[in-house]
């Protein structure tokens, strides 16, 4: 399952990612298909805007840590 979702993606678009291995980009999201997630602006919106058509949806799963370059964001 791994491997379609982020080695192929990655050499499809050319781009030296889709591993985790020493010296490779640190790209990763910790998701927890067993969570659950309210949408809302205070709560998962990161985009300039003040409107959601999907405000207050619940839906299973949750991310639970994203690193962006080996950092914790």
């Amino acid at each position: 399952m791994l491997r379609p979702l982020t080695q192929g993606p990655a050499a499809l678009l050319g781009l030296d990612a889709g591993v985790l291995a020493e010296g490779a980009p640190a790209d990763v999201v910790v998701y927890d298909p067993n969570g659950h997630t309210s949408i809302g602006l205070n709560k998962t919106h990161h985009m300039n805007m003040d409107y959601s058509a999907w405000e207050g949806f619940e839906i299973d799963g949750a991310v639970q840590t994203v690193l962006s370059r080996g950092k914790v964001i």
